[in-house]
Protein backbone atom coordinates (compact mmCIF):
# COMPACT_ATOMS: atom_id res chain seq x y z
CA UNK A 1 0.00 0.00 0.00
CA UNK A 2 1.45 3.65 -0.69
CA UNK A 3 0.90 5.88 1.92
CA UNK A 4 1.83 9.41 0.44
CA UNK A 5 0.16 11.63 3.51
CA UNK A 6 0.48 11.66 7.23
CA UNK A 7 -3.26 11.46 8.06
CA UNK A 8 -3.51 8.02 6.02
CA UNK A 9 0.44 6.84 7.74
CA UNK A 10 -0.86 7.86 10.78
CA UNK A 11 -4.62 5.86 10.14
CA UNK A 12 -2.94 3.11 9.17
CA UNK A 13 -0.63 3.08 11.88
CA UNK A 14 -3.19 2.90 14.49
CA UNK A 15 -5.03 0.04 12.65
CA UNK A 16 -1.86 -1.73 12.81
CA UNK A 17 -1.55 -1.32 16.64
CA UNK A 18 -5.22 -2.31 16.96
CA UNK A 19 -4.95 -5.53 15.05
CA UNK A 20 -1.65 -6.28 17.09
CA UNK A 21 -3.87 -6.04 20.41
CA UNK A 22 -6.54 -7.78 19.53
CA UNK A 23 -4.82 -10.30 17.44
CA UNK A 24 -3.00 -10.50 21.03
CA UNK A 25 -6.88 -10.99 22.81
CA UNK A 26 -7.81 -13.85 19.74
CA UNK A 27 -4.77 -15.85 20.76
CA UNK A 28 -5.25 -15.43 24.62
CA UNK A 29 -8.91 -15.86 24.21
CA UNK A 30 -8.63 -19.23 21.58
CA UNK A 31 -6.63 -20.74 23.80
CA UNK A 32 -8.76 -20.23 27.47
CA UNK A 33 -12.05 -21.94 27.59
CA UNK A 34 -14.87 -19.73 28.59
CA UNK A 35 -15.57 -21.88 31.56
CA UNK A 36 -11.67 -21.84 32.58
CA UNK A 37 -10.65 -18.74 34.52
CA UNK A 38 -7.67 -17.45 34.40
CA UNK A 39 -6.17 -15.19 37.16
CA UNK A 40 -5.36 -11.91 35.95
CA UNK A 41 -2.03 -11.83 37.38
CA UNK A 42 -1.42 -14.31 34.82
CA UNK A 43 1.64 -11.97 32.46
CA UNK A 44 -0.14 -12.64 29.14
CA UNK A 45 -3.69 -11.51 30.08
CA UNK A 46 -2.48 -8.70 32.41
CA UNK A 47 -0.65 -7.46 29.60
CA UNK A 48 -3.80 -7.62 27.03
CA UNK A 49 -6.19 -6.15 29.80
CA UNK A 50 -4.08 -3.03 30.43
CA UNK A 51 -3.61 -2.64 26.33
CA UNK A 52 -7.24 -2.72 25.86
CA UNK A 53 -7.77 -0.31 28.85
CA UNK A 54 -5.98 2.26 27.28
CA UNK A 55 -7.37 1.61 24.22
CA UNK A 56 -10.76 1.24 25.53
CA UNK A 57 -10.91 4.44 27.38
CA UNK A 58 -9.90 6.62 25.10
CA UNK A 59 -7.41 5.78 21.85
CA UNK A 60 -10.88 3.84 19.94
CA UNK A 61 -13.38 6.54 21.03
CA UNK A 62 -10.29 9.29 19.62
CA UNK A 63 -10.25 7.41 16.13
CA UNK A 64 -13.92 7.18 15.43
CA UNK A 65 -14.10 10.82 16.21
CA UNK A 66 -11.07 11.86 14.17
CA UNK A 67 -12.89 9.79 11.41
CA UNK A 68 -16.10 11.43 11.53
CA UNK A 69 -14.59 14.77 12.08
CA UNK A 70 -12.47 14.98 9.35
CA UNK A 71 -12.45 12.44 7.16
CA UNK A 72 -15.69 11.60 6.42
CA UNK A 73 -17.09 14.93 5.13
CA UNK A 74 -14.23 14.87 2.73
CA UNK A 75 -15.56 11.46 1.46
CA UNK A 76 -18.79 13.14 1.15
CA UNK A 77 -17.52 16.32 -0.53
CA UNK A 78 -15.79 14.15 -3.26
CA UNK A 79 -19.45 11.93 -3.49
CA UNK A 80 -18.23 9.11 -2.02
CA UNK A 81 -20.88 9.09 0.91
CA UNK A 82 -21.67 5.47 1.08
CA UNK A 83 -18.24 4.22 2.86
CA UNK A 84 -18.21 7.18 5.47
CA UNK A 85 -21.96 5.95 6.01
CA UNK A 86 -21.42 2.40 6.27
CA UNK A 87 -17.90 3.13 8.82
CA UNK A 88 -20.11 5.35 10.92
CA UNK A 89 -22.78 2.53 11.48
CA UNK A 90 -19.99 -0.28 12.04
CA UNK A 91 -18.80 2.52 14.56
CA UNK A 92 -22.36 2.66 16.20
CA UNK A 93 -22.50 -1.09 16.42
CA UNK A 94 -19.14 -1.32 17.98
CA UNK A 95 -19.68 1.24 20.92
CA UNK A 96 -21.96 -0.83 22.88
CA UNK A 97 -19.50 -3.90 22.80
CA UNK A 98 -16.66 -1.29 23.38
CA UNK A 99 -18.52 0.42 26.55
CA UNK A 100 -19.43 -3.52 27.94
CA UNK A 101 -15.60 -4.47 27.14
CA UNK A 102 -14.51 -0.95 29.07
CA UNK A 103 -16.61 -2.24 32.24
CA UNK A 104 -15.38 -5.31 31.80
CA UNK A 105 -11.59 -4.90 32.00
CA UNK A 106 -11.89 -2.17 34.73
CA UNK A 107 -12.97 -4.11 36.81
CA UNK A 108 -11.04 -7.20 35.89
CA UNK A 109 -7.78 -4.95 36.67
CA UNK A 110 -9.55 -4.42 40.19
CA UNK A 111 -11.26 -7.35 40.99
CA UNK A 112 -9.98 -10.19 38.72
CA UNK A 113 -11.77 -12.60 36.94
CA UNK A 114 -14.56 -14.71 38.43
CA UNK A 115 -16.70 -17.42 36.53
CA UNK A 116 -19.47 -15.35 35.49
CA UNK A 117 -17.03 -12.37 34.15
CA UNK A 118 -14.86 -14.61 32.59
CA UNK A 119 -17.24 -16.11 30.55
CA UNK A 120 -18.69 -12.60 29.43
CA UNK A 121 -15.39 -11.40 28.77
CA UNK A 122 -14.24 -14.31 26.66
CA UNK A 123 -18.25 -14.22 24.45
CA UNK A 124 -17.93 -10.49 24.40
CA UNK A 125 -14.19 -10.48 23.75
CA UNK A 126 -14.48 -12.58 20.94
CA UNK A 127 -17.68 -10.53 19.23
CA UNK A 128 -15.05 -7.72 19.61
CA UNK A 129 -12.22 -9.10 18.01
CA UNK A 130 -14.64 -10.29 14.85
CA UNK A 131 -15.92 -6.55 15.25
CA UNK A 132 -13.30 -4.82 15.09
CA UNK A 133 -11.33 -7.09 12.41
CA UNK A 134 -13.74 -6.51 10.14
CA UNK A 135 -13.84 -2.80 11.05
CA UNK A 136 -9.95 -2.09 10.36
CA UNK A 137 -10.03 -4.30 7.02
CA UNK A 138 -13.01 -1.78 5.17
CA UNK A 139 -10.99 0.92 6.31
CA UNK A 140 -7.78 -0.57 5.24
CA UNK A 141 -8.98 -1.69 1.65
CA UNK A 142 -11.33 1.28 1.33
CA UNK A 143 -10.96 4.58 3.38
CA UNK A 144 -7.14 4.67 2.77
CA UNK A 145 -6.96 4.15 -0.52
CA UNK A 146 -10.15 6.54 -1.41
CA UNK A 147 -8.68 9.32 0.71
CA UNK A 148 -5.34 8.15 -1.19
CA UNK A 149 -7.16 9.49 -4.35
CA UNK A 150 -8.88 12.72 -3.08
CA UNK A 151 -6.48 14.26 0.07
CA UNK A 152 -4.50 17.29 -1.59
CA UNK A 153 -0.86 18.29 0.09
CA UNK A 154 -2.99 21.03 1.47
CA UNK A 155 -5.62 19.18 3.37
CA UNK A 156 -3.37 16.67 4.45
CA UNK A 157 -0.85 19.30 6.68
CA UNK A 158 -4.01 20.89 7.88
CA UNK A 159 -5.30 17.73 9.77
CA UNK A 160 -2.46 16.22 10.62
CA UNK A 161 -0.34 19.74 11.76
CA UNK A 162 -4.35 20.29 13.96
CA UNK A 163 -4.12 16.62 15.07
CA UNK A 164 -0.59 16.55 15.55
CA UNK A 165 0.14 13.69 13.34
CA UNK A 166 3.67 12.32 12.98
CA UNK A 167 5.78 13.17 9.55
Amino acid sequence: MNLNYRVTRSLHQEHETTLILIGKLATLLNRTKASETPSVSEPALFDVLSGLRIALDAELEAHFAFEEKELFPLLEAEGESELGDLLIEEHKEIFPVRQQMKALVGDALTNGFQGETWSNFHRLGLEFVQRLTGHVDKEEMGLIPALEDILSDEDDQKIADSYDLQP
